[in-house]
């Protein structure tokens, strides 16, 4: 046997292929493309000739066939009016919110409200595809091309379908061209950069197929057992290695420093409690527009780029929803709930123990988590609780900013 580019293969016959009274040869051969592919050969000795037929067994995986379609779901901007839209959203009753004194039940009316609106300009549609997601070079040109190539194949037109089949190719290698040439133009920073040179060569890490469930790694690929199986170690394993970790000497000393630095600072100030004051509407409104439109969605299926355009017509239900929270300590379960990911690291690719979640919550829980941060920082400043160069690097004008250990303002205190 023996490939197209001349290779000689193990699996070559040995056996003579025509035998006669007085002769035996071997003058058969078999010609592949790819030799990993062949699981084995030889000669089969029946025939009704003098020649005897050379058998291959390939090496071909099997693939179960689907039981269904692949399909996603996602919202049809097509026919999307931003005008017609903010007019629907300032006719909103959302002043109906303020007569709710939970914030859980406050935030779930204003879901209600907002999704009503936008189902009616960005309905929520479901579409049969091949690919879970399209390369971003592929373009409604292309798509008419390859349309008119299959359409002429099927009618037997073959000048026509040659003259589409080689049109489609050219079209193709325009768009990655153009698409490729333009991203490394006008890439504004290195996460831009990266996402270019990532996309020519993928390497994806997809969710495992097959998951350990048990203590004694017995594996399935029944989805439901894959998730709770992730659910149990992502929920568990901090608490599982603060329960493995013995506390030293060492690590009593820190936490003694760090108290007395604490103390000491408060001291020589006008002590007073952190709190979390309330949330004005204008800086309300300033965290919506500064949302970055190429962030995921949370489980609230509501982007920032909705955030952002709404942002006129929502910064004021927002306002007291936020506040509310602020004032009863109550943080809804819809801003905790998040999608979580499992991204396999290294080892073993059945056990749960070698991925990490990658979590996307809510937009919407970002804007008070700034409110949050932005007054922490300013109340840990003020008592002068943070070193200079501890602080967030985008506060402060050292570049090296977060990547000192938190520990190190107790040096000179040891």
């Amino acid at each position: 046997m023996y490939s197209s580019k001349g290779d000689h293969d193990k699996y070559s016959p040995k056996d003579a292929t025509r035998v006669t009274k007085d002769t035996s040869t071997l003058i058969d051969h078999i010609y592949v493309s790819n030799l990993d592919k062949v699981q084995e050969s030889h000669v089969c000795k029946l025939a009704i000739s003098d020649h005897y037929p050379i058998c291959l067994t390939r090496k071909e995986v099997n693939k179960d066939k689907k039981n269904s379609h692949s399909t996603i779901t996602y919202r049809n901007f097509k026919k999307f009016d931003q005008n017609e839209f903010l007019l629907d959203l300032q006719s909103t009753p959302f002043y109906k919110i303020e007569f709710e004194d939970n914030p859980s039940v406050c935030l779930q009316l204003f879901y209600d409200m907002l999704n009503k609106v936008l189902d009616k300009h960005a309905p929520v549609v479901e579409k049969r595809v091949k690919k879970d997601r399209q390369p971003d070079w592929y373009n409604s040109e292309i798509i008419y091309a390859r349309n008119m190539r299959d359409k002429y194949n099927a009618l037997g037109l073959w000048s026509e379908y040659r003259f589409w089949r080689n049109k489609t190719k050219q079209i193709i290698e325009n768009s990655k061209k153009n698409y490729y040439k333009n991203m490394v133009k006008d890439s504004k920073d290195s996460k831009s950069l990266w996402k270019c040179l990532h996309s020519l060569n993928p390497k994806f890490k997809k969710s495992p197929h097959e998951l350990a469930t048990d203590e004694n790694n017995t594996t399935t690929n029944d989805k439901k057992s894959i998730a709770d199986t992730f659910n149990t170690f992502f929920t568990s394993c901090a608490e599982e290695l603060r329960e493995q970790r013995d506390i030293t000497s060492i690590d009593k000393a820190d936490f003694n420093n760090l108290s007395k630095f604490i103390k000491n600072q408060l001291k020589q100030q006008k002590h007073e409690k952190f709190t979390i004051p309330p949330i004005k509407i204008n800086e309300l409104f300033d965290e919506l527009i500064k949302l970055d439109v190429n962030k995921s969605s949370g489980t609230d299926n509501i982007g920032p780029q909705i955030l952002k355009i709404s942002a006129p017509c929502i910064a004021s239900p927002l306002t007291y929803i936020f506040n509310r929270m602020i004032d009863t300590g109550i943080y809804p379960s819809l801003l905790k709930n998040a999608k979580v990911t499992p991204v396999y690291k290294d080892g073993d690719k059945v056990l749960a123990t070698n991925y990490r979640p990658i979590s996307v919550l809510p937009s919407l829980s970002k804007v008070l988590e700034r409110h949050v941060s932005n007054n922490m920082y300013k109340y840990l400043s003020k008592f002068k609780l943070l070193h200079p160069t501890q602080s967030d690097p985008s506060r402060s004008p050292l570049p090296y900013g977060k990547d000192l250990p938190f520990l190190e303002p107790l040096v000179e205190l040891v």
